[in-house]
């Protein structure tokens, strides 16, 4: 059905055979069809003179429909919010589901079928996604995916797959808690025990990684503190030649 002026907005739309309402800002599913994704935001409902209903929707892509297609942080969950707008007959609207935030859906205690996370917006005229910087972490420094199994280190925000740290899932149900390569170094390993029990993949995140990607740099502060302590090091180690030295000298001269 197509938009025309004589068309008069409508605060809801009941789906048909159910009792559920549909209002303008909740996200829908939509009967199979040519498109990005079955997933969609209603922006905003009309009707026309017949009180056939149709609304203006934002859709959601998947990552595989986008132009970078999908990586391997994207989680099995995880759509854009694109700049694609769309209007469609009210009735291929099947049901609602929901979109959080990546934080709001690791934290979830189950994960089912209507449950979905995006932190990406698409622009799917020109492919580019934004933010261009997110935060990364563990060694091989990719996003979040909260889909994936991670280790905590237990007094930094960084997290760890275990591949990347030479461990298996027989050696992770063994730990009280694991403290990374780095911290160890810098001798924080006094800090207290972290639960693995709380490590589930689905049902927690860390507030933040102390990294952030950037095609231009990938150096961490972690590297930088291990650069200062070595040069800290090395003038400790410069500062005893020279004691002998001057030890030396004056025995010299006795």
């Amino acid at each position: 059905m197509a938009a025309t002026p004589n068309n008069r907005p409508v605060d809801f739309y009941v789906i048909q055979g159910t009792r559920e309402v549909i209002r303008a800002g909740d996200c829908v599913f939509m009967k199979s069809l040519s498109a990005p994704s079955s997933v969609a935001r209603v922006e905003k409902l009309q009707a026309d003179r017949h009180g056939n209903v149709e609304f203006e929707l934002r859709w959601y892509y998947k990552p595989e429909h986008t132009l970078g297609r999908r990586r391997s942080f994207h989680g099995e969950k995880e759509l854009f919010m694109s700049d694609h707008f769309d209007t469609r007959d009210a009735t291929i609207i099947t049901g609602k589901c929901n979109i959080y935030s990546v934080d709001q859906y690791a934290r979830l205690k189950h994960v089912g079928p209507k449950d979905f996370y995006s932190r990406f917006q698409y622009q799917h005229d020109y492919g580019i996604m934004t933010p261009v910087r997110v935060k990364v972490f563990c060694k091989c420094e990719l996003p979040y995916n909260p889909d994936e199994l991670t280790l905590p280190c237990s007094t930094c925000d960084d997290r760890f797959h275990p591949m990347c740290i030479g461990m298996t899932l027989e050696q992770i149900k063994k730990l009280t808690h694991y403290i990374c390569d780095e911290c160890s170094y810098d001798d924080c390993s006094t800090s207290s025990e972290y639960p693995l029990a709380m490590m589930d993949a689905n049902k927690n995140v860390t507030a933040a990684s102390s990294k952030i990607s950037s095609s231009a740099s990938s150096t961490s502060v972690k590297g930088l503190k291990r650069a200062c302590s070595e040069q800290d090091t090395l003038v400790e180690e410069e500062e005893e030649v020279l004691g002998d030295q001057a030890e030396g000298m004056d025995e010299n001269e006795v």
